[in-house]
């Protein structure tokens, strides 16, 4: 099965789109297939760590100075091209690789049933990954990992009626450290030992800091806290120079230990994004701070199940009520153990043998269009 995924990164988007499509693809290299990615080489891209996971890339053209100004939805102006610009590159890059392709995945949400129509002729079928339930697909397949309210039929008007969809946390992407660290997982009391904090591979406004400095006005010395940034992190050597003035903090760059460091904390202080799920899938209770609007529905729905708490939107959140949140824990271990057993329960169980049910219905869709 010969497989192309269209998504990006950049310093606008974050990394989220590709990471959970790497862990998708990696899926699908066990079972066989041929992975190739189509990505813009956009203003803080991941195409070279593409490239280092070993998958073929095709890389669009880089958008123009001013394209990001063409007008549009925000979303399609991380586009930063207009569609059918980007539809005619990506079915040059579609054609450029021998041998057809079977799925097309579309993780990108610039993009809409108007390009996935134009891809119909190149590909045997399409696959969108999706959470924002806000625009029309042409799709075979739909996965939207989202818990929100009534997320199991906001596709209804939005995909054709032929279409599969995959809708809740129980199909979330993740990567089998996690599978394998769910099996053995240890049952948190509540006590707070180890912290972790992580706000996206990103993180333009610096709100990694903001929790560091609300996790130092603790003034407590017992508490061991990684904090993981990604290399494109513009306030790095910020954090890491005030990381170094505290014996127990470790800053993890590009962590690829990410399952272990979850396993180990006690309580986390992260983004909406698609961590949100490897967080969720391993009981880690969390603060949550909101950096995208397109990430309030879904943390405002955890929330009130008690899967997390809503610290609310970044520019209205300060060091010390970020502060006061965590002391209000500290003090609170049933809020915490509360925390772990929703989280678990939303996540539902996985069969870490078992393969991720979108390959085995992208592979039956496939024998039935030979």
């Amino acid at each position: 099965m010969k497989v192309a995924i269209r998504c990006d990164a950049s310093n606008a988007i974050g990394t989220g789109h590709v990471m959970r499509c790497a862990t998708l693809a990696d899926q699908l290299t066990t079972h066989s297939a041929e992975v190739t990615f189509i990505c813009r080489n956009h203003p803080g891209h991941l195409n070279d760590y593409i490239k280092e996971l070993g998958y073929a890339i095709c890389e669009l053209p880089s958008p123009d100075s001013d394209a990001a100004n063409f007008g549009g939805t925000e979303y399609a102006r991380w586009l930063a091209v207009p569609d059918m610009i980007d539809a005619s590159e990506s079915l040059d890059a579609l054609r450029s690789l021998p041998g057809g392709i079977d799925w097309l995945i579309v993780d990108h949400y610039g993009l809409d049933a108007r390009w996935e129509q134009e891809m119909r002729a190149t590909v045997k079928a399409v696959m969108v990954i999706d959470d924002l339930a806000n625009r029309c697909h042409n799709c075979d397949l739909l996965l939207d990992q989202s818990y929100v309210e009534d997320y199991e039929h906001r596709y209804r008007s939005l995909v054709p009626d032929s279409c599969r969809v995959y809708l809740g946390p129980q199909y979330a992407l993740l990567r089998p450290e996690f599978l394998q660290a769910r099996h053995k997982l240890r049952r948190r009391g509540g006590h707070v030992e180890r912290i972790l904090v992580f706000l996206g591979g990103v993180d333009p406004s610096n709100q990694t800091r903001k929790a560091i400095d609300a996790i130092i006005a603790l003034e407590r010395d017992d508490i061991q806290l990684d904090v993981v940034i990604g290399s494109r992190n513009p306030h790095k050597d910020e954090i890491r120079k005030v990381c170094s003035r505290h014996s127990q903090f470790v800053v993890h760059e590009n962590a690829v230990q990410m399952a272990e460091l979850m396993s180990q904390a006690d309580l986390a202080v992260g983004a909406g994004g698609t961590t949100t799920w490897e967080r969720c899938f391993l009981g880690l209770p969390t603060i949550t701070i909101l950096i995208a609007d397109n990430q309030r529905d879904m943390i405002e729905a955890l929330a009130e199940r008690g899967a997390t708490i809503n610290a609310g939107w970044y520019s209205d959140l300060s060091v010390a009520a970020l502060n006061a949140q965590l002391v209000e824990l500290l003090r609170d271990q049933g809020s915490l153990t509360k925390m772990q057993t929703a989280s678990l329960e939303i996540m539902g169980e996985r069969d870490t043998g078992v393969c991720h049910p979108l390959v085995n219905a992208m592979t039956e869709i496939v024998h039935a269009t030979a």
